[in-house]
């Protein structure tokens, strides 16, 4: 049986844009942005996407309102 305890996510939530940033955060604190990179590497990719993902995801779920 695999026990998980509470992640730790550094920083401060002000300091996070939107939805991508604490998805990036999990990963990080996960380790599961190695595993991404890893078998992007593997499969002869520049890179796992994570950052694109992230910024996707922060442009569709900010947590600050913009500004007009």
């Amino acid at each position: 049986m695999l026990l998980i305890g509470p992640i730790k996510l550094s920083g401060n939530m002000r300091e996070y844009k939107g939805l991508g940033d604490v998805v990036k955060r999990v990963a990080e604190a996960t380790r599961m942005d190695k595993v991404a990179n890893f078998v992007a590497k593997k499969v002869g990719a520049k890179d796992c996407g994570c950052n694109a993902r992230a910024d996707k995801l922060n442009e569709l779920v900010p947590f600050k309102k913009k500004q007009r």
